[in-house]
């Protein structure tokens, strides 16, 4: 029942709040089964295309969902092109 869709995270190292998706709940100290329904409620642990951030705000009271990054989410890394001899099939 993820009804928000968009959640307005700060990042408490620069400071800065940006708004990001909503992925999925990973965890919700409230109740074990809201994580299977991605019920949002005050501390829950969400994932965004930012990272992991908890819920600060009351999404059920305010219409309106807050967090706090908590893990940002790395960037895939890449990998170098090989320099000389081509692949081989």
């Amino acid at each position: 029942m993820l009804s928000a869709n968009i959640a307005n995270v700060t990042d408490p190292k620069t400071g800065q709040a940006r708004q990001a998706k909503i992925l999925t709940v990973v965890e919700n100290p409230a109740d074990l089964h809201f994580v299977r329904r991605n019920v949002l409620t005050r501390g829950a642990l969400i994932e965004t295309e930012l990272g992991k951030a908890r819920v600060t705000s009351r999404p059920g009271q305010t219409g309106v969902v807050n967090a706090v990054l908590i893990e940002a989410r790395k960037a895939p890394e890449e990998k170098p092109a090989e320099l000389g001899a081509p692949e081989r099939s």
